[in-house]
């Protein structure tokens, strides 16, 4: 498989040979999407820092603390959308995407609803 993103007129260019290279009875089916970037590295500096102050402060329901990386987990499957995936034994399973899958707009909404949680607790996030 093969993406292109293009941004430039040299992209443009560049996919137009690859085109242009392909047989033609090459039998492909070729998608055009606008592209969303992934989340940004501020970003994900932002969620560890919340995702931080909510392990430092929270504790879950039996009164334990847990680290950061075990909240992430919880909000992950808490707060998206799980995809079901069938087997090839015919058992159908449930994955949740990652955070690295989530594109900014997405990525920004999961972390506004991991505050909301926080705050609804006590726990004031800051900027």
């Amino acid at each position: 498989m093969r993406t292109f993103y293009v941004r430039s007129p040299s992209q443009r260019e560049a996919f137009s040979k690859w085109m242009a290279k392909l047989p033609e009875d090459a039998g492909l089916e070729i998608t055009v999407r606008e592209h969303k970037g992934r989340r940004t590295i501020e970003q994900n500096a932002r969620m560890w820092a919340l995702l931080t102050m909510i392990s430092l402060f929270v504790e879950d329901d039996a009164g334990a603390k847990h680290p950061k990386e075990w909240w992430k987990e919880q909000f992950r499957y808490e707060l998206l959308e799980s995809r079901e995936i069938r087997l090839a034994n015919g058992n159908v399973v449930h994955d949740w995407p990652g955070t690295s899958e989530l594109d900014r707009a997405d990525f920004s909404r999961f972390m506004t609803e991991i505050e909301v949680w926080a705050a609804e607790r006590g726990v004031a996030l800051g900027d």
